[in-house]
Formats: structure tokens, sequence, C-alpha cells
């Protein structure tokens, strides 16, 4: 995304650039079994300065390079879109970017030890409203029958939604890590709010601190 960023969309970049919040939004909010093979506390951030062949310059919001415990690598392309309209294209454009980080990977030599390409995971992280509608998949985007034998040729991307309103509080409140409590506040932007919870997050006000000292109207004092 080239176009600049709303303050409130610099806030959220910032809270997810610690890789231990990070970690705890994969925990939490990406949970699956595959998620064990991959050595969390290991994450590094990747460069997301992405140039064409014609030298258009293209830029992701986050990328992380997340080691498997068995010695290779996994990207997470963590895309946070915090606009109030949906992206109805957001599945291409997120293979856009997959195949961007790929290209620059293949240039700088970066493979597994295999010589292949290291897997991607998407995920969007959207704090919008309405609820997110838009397709996740980007063959539901592609004008073809079901039936059409032209599917085999036909690329395909997903991507993991995470929509903060579709939670309800007491989900979230079940929820350990600090994405939950942001999301929280997000529900119920009040400072009363945050300091109810100052003994068990005490470990990270530092973050949520950050972020109201930045933008105070975030919160309503």
């Amino acid at each position: 995304m080239t176009a600049a960023k709303p303050d409130h969309d610099a806030l959220y970049h910032r809270f997810f650039s610690d890789p231990a919040i990070v970690a705890q939004l994969l925990r939490e909010f990406v949970a699956g079994p595959w998620l064990e093979g991959l050595d969390l506390d290991g994450l590094e951030r990747v460069n997301t300065k992405f140039h064409t062949d014609t030298g258009e310059q293209r830029a992701g919001d986050m990328v992380w390079r997340i080691p498997r415990r068995d010695g290779r690598d996994a990207y997470l392309m963590l895309l946070l879109e915090f606009q109030s309209k949906r992206d109805r294209w957001m599945a291409l454009r997120m293979l856009v970017y997959a195949g961007l980080l790929w290209e620059q990977l293949v240039r700088e030599k970066r493979l597994l030890p295999d010589g292949k390409l290291p897997p991607i995971l998407p995920v969007v992280l959207y704090n919008g409203d309405p609820r997110w509608k838009a397709p996740r998949a980007l063959q539901d985007l592609i004008g073809l029958r079901d039936d059409s034998p032209l599917w085999e040729w036909q690329p395909d991307m997903r991507y993991h939604l995470i929509d903060e309103g579709a939670f309800t509080l007491g989900d979230l409140e079940r929820r350990e890590g600090l994405p939950a409590l942001l999301f929280r506040l997000e529900i119920r932007r009040t400072w009363p709010s945050l300091l109810a919870w100052r003994t068990r997050y005490w470990h990270g006000l530092p973050a949520i601190l950050d972020l109201r000292r930045r933008k105070k109207s975030w919160w309503k004092c």
C-alpha cells in the first residue's frame, strides 16, 4: 500500500511491531495444530519494500520470518487493514504481495535448504465496521463456472481474517494476550476499562500506554 496511513493505522502498526505481541496474536487468533511446528519466539521482521520489474515500489504492512522447529523457514505476511470499508480485492492484493515477497527472496537467495520457496501465511487484521464480507479466496473473484476446465490453470490465494468486531466481549475476556485486550478496548474505549485490567495485564501496560500517549483521543478519559 502506497497511500498515507491514518493515525489510527499507524498506532496499530507500532503496537504490532513487537514480536511478542504478534506471537500472542497468532496463538490466540490463528490457532491450529500446525502452529506448534513454528518457533514463535524467533519472530523476525522482514523488509517489505518490494520492487516490480518495471521499477514500481509496493509495500505490504508487515512481513515476519518465523523459524520452524525443524530448521526450515515460514514467512508470515501480516496485513493490517483498519479502514471502515471492506476491500473486495484483498485476496488479489495478498497474491501480489506474496509474489513480490517470493521474487525478493529469490533475488536475495534466501530460499529453503532444498532450493524451494518458503510457505507464506497471509493474515488480515480488520477493525472496521460493518463486518467483513469480502471474499477470502481469490478464486471467488474469478468469473468461471464451477465445472469449467480452466480452473486447473487459475491461481489461488486465501487469507486468514481476524475481524475484531465479530468477537463478543465475553469471548475476548477469555483470552489472555494483549491483542485481545486491545480489541476489548476498541469495543469499550474508556480509560477506566484499562485501569480495571491493570493487575492482570501489568506486564503489557507499557505497550498500551504508548498507544494512549501517541493519540489520547483514541480513548475517552
